[in-house]
């Protein structure tokens, strides 16, 4: 009995995002534009529950609906402020790190 082994797409991104997560972070915040960016994360917070992914060896992303919806207000603020830098404190469901 042999089983069919497939490679699940949600594996492929995440394989994708630790691979080339400085190289996307810097194309998210530079060439996509902000109303691109929000429509995006709103995308995101319909459709995805959880993301986990490991970055490194001890950087976690933790991602569910409530702490993609503090990701959009993020973005908004950052639309507003002018603040290029990502989320590093965010609350505990939110565990975004940036790499530097």
């Amino acid at each position: 009995m042999t089983m069919k082994r497939t490679l699940h797409p949600y594996l492929i991104i995440a394989y994708i995002l630790v691979i080339h997560w400085k190289r996307l972070h810097f194309l998210w915040r530079t060439t996509i534009r902000w109303p691109t960016r929000l429509i995006l994360s709103l995308i995101l917070t319909l459709f995805i529950s959880k993301i986990e992914l490991r970055i490194g060896q001890t950087r976690i992303v933790r991602v569910n609906r409530t702490s993609l919806c503090y990701v959009l207000v993020m973005e908004l603020k950052a639309v507003v402020t002018r603040h290029t830098r990502f989320i590093t404190n965010a609350p505990r469901t939110v565990r975004i790190v940036a790499r530097r």
